[in-house]
């Protein structure tokens, strides 16, 4: 009786797993097959940075994303929720997704600033003050027509004359660069050392000074030590404009070929900077993918030019311009961005708002890019004097108080900016671009000047006499009348 009911019991098991077998292995190949279609768990970034204010999704890949539980190491500085992550203020955060037991981490970093460019752990930031000021010599020295500056070339070469100007002009030019005279200068050796001849950037500076007088030597150090310039006392005559010129032919590969024209008597000091960019793109343009095509003008004039045509991984939208961001380099050291209006016609860098532009950034698309191969050139024939006396620099030019007194040891008379100048060039093709700039400050000077002492003011707006006069025999050489000028 009881082997019969352990035969019963054995069928019946056997039974069942025969009818059983078919779910359970159907079942079992269902698992596998989840399984291996889920892949491996893991967040979409390891590390990122962001601006403040600004947000970034962070995704456990293959969870299901309701059971991810997240948490931020200083909700202060950075909080997130569901897997949103936003930044508070400037700092570093760990992110964690808690999932199945598991924790999975991302590093964010917070930074202040308008423009990022991530890749791995490098990040630029370009400042409000580099925005504005780039805009503004851009939108204020426009001359209706092509133009390009340089506000580095620019900075660098006040950054030299800070270090030999009075209290007044020292504070000036500090607020204008946004950083003290020290902080500048420390930076920039950090500039300087990351730049030469095996990097797409070069940059030189250089001091000529009037060999009658003795330089103070904290500033012939500091423009040693902190901007690598060469230091040359000459006599500042005409000859030596072909010295200078041939200087900056050197350090711009002969793109700026000239920067002075001439030498007068009272010049005393002249700063200088030049750079020098050659970037080649990182993906640069099939040359077969270059044809004409039509370019319009700001008067509706349409012309056939040389357009090249690629395809690019940033987009950059507001509601004043379109864009994109075109790299040099192999490790993406350098960009090209290009902003187009919306709205045809004339209009200026600033009613484009560049800062808001630059937070746009994205890479969430893929761009079509059609874009002209150009060369031209640029110079501030003059302008660049106002511009800076518009912006805060008025005190340097002013011949009456001596603004450049720590220049020299023993001279006599008052050392004042004369001039500012810059060059630009600019070379844009298929393989990528090149550009330079020359910027020079041009210090002379010139007998004390009191400003207590009073003055009359002669314009000849309207028809004159006149005469000249040889001083060594009393002769009038000339006289005449000046009624119409032509």
């Amino acid at each position: 009786m009881k082997r019969t009911k352990v035969i019963g019991v054995l069928m019946a098991l056997v039974m069942a797993m025969t009818v059983a077998s078919p779910m359970v292995l159907h079942q079992e190949k269902t698992v596998q097959a989840t399984t291996k279609k889920s892949g491996k768990i893991k967040l979409n970034y390891k590390k990122k940075t962001i601006r403040v204010g600004q947000k970034v999704t962070l995704k456990l890949k293959h969870a299901k994303a309701k059971k991810v539980k997240w948490k931020s190491s200083n909700k202060k500085i950075a909080t997130v929720k569901k897997g949103v992550v936003k930044g508070k203020r400037k700092g570093r955060v760990t992110i964690t997704a808690k999932y199945r037991g598991k924790k999975y981490k991302a590093k964010i970093r917070i930074i202040k600033g308008k423009y990022i460019i991530s890749k791995d752990d490098c990040w630029v930031d370009v400042s409000d003050t580099s925005i504005k000021q780039a805009q503004k010599m851009v939108d204020e020295m426009d001359q209706a027509k092509n133009i390009i500056v340089s506000p580095t070339s620019l900075n660098v070469v006040l950054g030299m004359v800070v270090n030999g100007a009075d209290t007044k002009v020292q504070k000036e030019i500090e607020t204008y660069l946004g950083k003290t005279k020290e902080e500048y200068n420390q930076e920039i050796l950090k500039f300087m050392n990351r730049t030469g001849k095996e990097t797409a950037l070069n940059v030189h500076n250089s001091f000529w000074y009037k060999n009658l007088y003795q330089v103070q030597p904290d500033l012939e150090n500091v423009l040693k030590n902190s901007y690598l310039s060469e230091n040359q006392g000459i006599q500042m005559i005409q000859d030596d404009v072909k010295t200078i010129n041939q200087w900056v032919s050197d350090k711009t590969d002969k793109m700026i070929p000239t920067i002075l024209d001439g030498i007068t008597a009272d010049t005393v000091a002249i700063f200088i900077n030049a750079i020098l960019f050659k970037g080649e793109w990182t993906v640069p343009f099939e040359a077969n993918n270059t044809y004409a095509n039509t370019f319009t003008q700001f008067d509706g004039t349409k012309k056939k030019i040389p357009m090249m045509h690629g395809e690019e991984s940033i987009y950059y939208e507001n509601k004043k311009a379109i864009g994109f961001e075109k790299t040099y380099g192999k490790n993406k050291e350098y960009s090209f961005i290009a902003m187009l209006p919306k709205k045809e016609g004339a209009f200026t860098v600033k009613s484009l708002n560049p800062e808001s532009f630059l937070q746009s950034r994205t890479d969430r698309y893929r761009v079509n890019v059609e874009m002209p191969k150009f060369t031209y050139d640029w110079s501030d024939e003059g302008v660049l004097n106002d511009y800076l006396k518009a912006n805060g620099l008025p005190t340097m030019f002013d011949a009456t108080v001596n603004p450049l007194g720590k220049i020299f040891v023993n001279c006599p008379e008052n050392v004042y900016v004369s001039d500012v100048i810059q060059k630009c060039k600019i070379i844009v093709d298929e393989e990528g671009t090149k550009a330079a700039a020359v910027t020079a400050v041009i210090a002379k000077a010139t007998a004390m000047l009191h400003p207590s002492v009073k003055r009359k003011t002669v314009k000849l707006n309207r028809p004159f006499a006149y005469m000249i006069v040889d001083n060594q025999s009393g002769e009038i050489l000339f006289m005449g009348k000046m009624i119409q000028p032509k």
